[in-house]
């Protein structure tokens, strides 16, 4: 399902009538701007070798998807962080919640965030 409100991940598309899921899973964008993932890509092709120097594809992206599948004000760590609380809020809407987590320096505080929504 499209999530209609940005801000939210899964509010507005998981609901009461739809009993409970056996998971969701996420692969949340990864920045948190369109510049950041521009950069990050410039880095990529530069340690392949194929940025423009090299007459390879400088400004290319590293991977494919649309704007709002890789980037989203406070990328990963916001959008997971998001998932944490709002699954903590629908706690029988599904049996896992899951997600991708593509940076480490995002772990330490998602580990905190997650051990604030934990039940006991």
């Amino acid at each position: 399902r499209l999530q209609p409100r940005g801000e939210r991940v899964l509010a507005g598309v998981l609901g009461p009538l739809d009993g409970r899921v056996a998971f969701t899973l996420c692969n949340p964008p990864f920045y948190s701007s369109a510049a950041e993932e521009a950069a990050a890509a410039a880095r990529k092709w530069k340690g392949l070798r194929k940025g423009r120097a090299a007459g390879g594809l400088g400004g290319a992206r590293s991977f494919g998807g649309s704007d709002g599948e890789l980037w989203c004000p406070g990328g990963e760590r916001r959008f997971v962080t998001a998932l944490v609380r709002e699954s903590a809020r629908a706690p029988h809407a599904a049996l896992w919640f899951t997600s991708l987590v593509s940076s480490g320096r995002s772990l330490p505080k998602l580990l905190v965030e997650l051990s604030r929504a934990s039940p006991g």
